[in-house]
This record gives C-alpha cells, structure tokens and sequence, in this order.
C-alpha cells in the first residue's frame, strides 16, 4: 500500500470513484474486469454477452459461435482467394457468400455430431457410476463377481 502512495497510484475504492463501486468494494468483493473495466462479482469469470440474431441469443446455443466465426474467415479467405485468381470482384462476393454458408454449415454438423458423442458418452459414465454405487457390496456387484471368477480359476 505504502508503496502504491509512493507511486502516485490510488487503490480502486477510492473517495472519487463513483458510488456502486464503492459498495462492491465495502461488501469485500468485486474487481475490475481487465478487458472490459466494468466491475464484476466475486466468482465472476466475465460480463454477460450476448449477440441475438432474430431475437434468439446465439451465445447459448452450443457450437453456434464458433460456426459463425469460422464461417466467416472461411467466407474471406475464399473470397479473397478467388479475387486473388480472377480479378472478378463482383463474382468473388459470390464465392465469399457461398464459402460463408458451406464453412458454417460443415462446422456446425461436425461441432454438433462431437457435441452429441460426448453427451452420451457422459451419460453412459454417469449411469454407469451410478449402478456401481447402487449394486456395490451385493450379488449384483461386477467387481465381486470378477474376484470370485478369478478364484474359481486358480
């Protein structure tokens, strides 16, 4: 602290700083976001964001950002690609719509089908940790039955 006063720095609760933020800092919590600068809640890993397309928020729906982000650069760099080649601006707007559309679709069906095995996969873990809780220490219980196979053998 001694040395922030020495540095000229001032802390962030400060008598000039406006009146919210200093009741998230009297309450003990609360820090500056480092990209945003808006003052966030303690287990606050970022501000709400959200970008809606026709009333629907895209930032919930799984895998749809990062279609439309790949789709994108991949409308440009076709786009750009195709200008480089033929010097046609008007037809490489064209290709640049249709790689934007064929990048997007191809990564939202691949991202999803990912999305999809893993939430069964979990399912499957879930439901297996289940039955092991369930059936341990009865006749039922796989690691037992296991055991009492591999004395049968010896």
């Amino acid at each position: 602290m001694a040395r922030a006063a020495a540095s000229g720095l001032r802390p962030l609760c400060a008598a000039e700083v406006p009146v919210s933020v200093v009741e998230v800092c009297a309450r003990g919590g609360g820090r500056l976001g480092s990209r945003t600068g808006v003052i966030m809640e303690p287990g606050e890993d970022h501000p709400e964001k959200s970008f809606k397309i026709l009333g629907i928020d895209i930032g919930r729906i799984p895998c749809a950002p990062e279609s439309f982000l790949y789709g994108a650069l991949g409308g440009v760099a076709i786009g750009l690609g195709h200008f480089l080649v033929t010097s046609r601006a008007r037809r490489s707007y064209y290709v640049a719509i249709g790689g934007f559309s064929l990048t997007t679709t191809g990564f939202w069906f691949y991202c999803r089908y990912n999305h999809a095995k893993r939430r069964f996969e979990r399912r499957m873990i879930q439901e297996g940790i289940k039955n092991m809780l369930l059936y341990e220490g009865t006749q039922y219980d796989a690691t037992k039955r296991a055991a009492t196979n591999e004395e049968k053998r010896v």
